[in-house]
């Protein structure tokens, strides 16, 4: 697979255009790659070839710091935040994570009275690029919660996968507190009286 004319820049580093060769190859056969290369050696513009290459790709992100500098050096790539990135049309002092949709239920989320959801505006958009670039916090959320506008890709290619186990037990775990345990199961002098606590609850 000729990947190579899909590289963003003009000139190479040191070891990517021989990386991209052995990428290309493998992809003839293989269906995961996984690229450990050190820090400066550019492998954004290696993700991005690839996507490119696809034309139908998700590019996925540990921090939005990394999607703002994959925003400024990849024009081509569309960007798709969390709730919290986009003003509410209704309330721009709050993002669309907090807008009075949240909080008012009887305006509808997708279309508000003034004008659309800028979330879901966006989200529209991502649909139809061939590239989109989102964060793990909002991909994991979209995936989750709004099926529907999360469409199976030709390629996932994840940034920095040696954060994702930490990222998914994040997204489905949640902790209790010991003060919560004391409201939930109050103080008791004896088993007995526990288990009846706990066959209530």
């Amino acid at each position: 697979m000729n990947i190579i004319t899909h590289f963003p820049f003009k000139e190479f580093r040191k070891h990517q255009k021989e990386v991209l060769e052995h990428m290309g190859n493998a992809l003839e056969t293989k269906n995961v790659i996984l690229l450990n290369a050190p820090v400066g050696s550019g492998k954004s513009p290696l993700a991005v070839t690839i996507a490119r290459a696809f034309r139908d790709a998700y590019i996925i992100t540990t921090q939005k710091s990394l999607q703002d500098q994959y925003a400024k050096d990849f024009k081509d790539i569309f960007i798709m935040k969390g709730k919290s990135n986009y003003p509410c049309s209704l309330d721009p002092s709050n993002g669309c994570d907090r807008g009075l949709c949240r909080t008012d239920k009887k305006l509808p989320c997708f279309i508000q009275k003034k004008s659309e959801c800028p979330y879901y505006v966006e989200l529209k958009k991502a649909m139809s690029a061939e590239i989109v670039l989102h964060n793990f916090s909002s991909f994991l959320y979209q995936a989750k919660y709004l099926p529907k506008y999360t469409q199976k890709r030709k390629v996932v290619i994840i940034d920095e996968a040696h954060n994702i186990e930490k990222i998914l037990m994040n997204f489905v775990s949640f902790k209790i507190s010991a003060r919560a345990i004391e409201y939930i199961i109050p103080k008791k002098e004896t088993i007995e009286e526990y288990i009846q606590v706990l066959r209530n609850i």
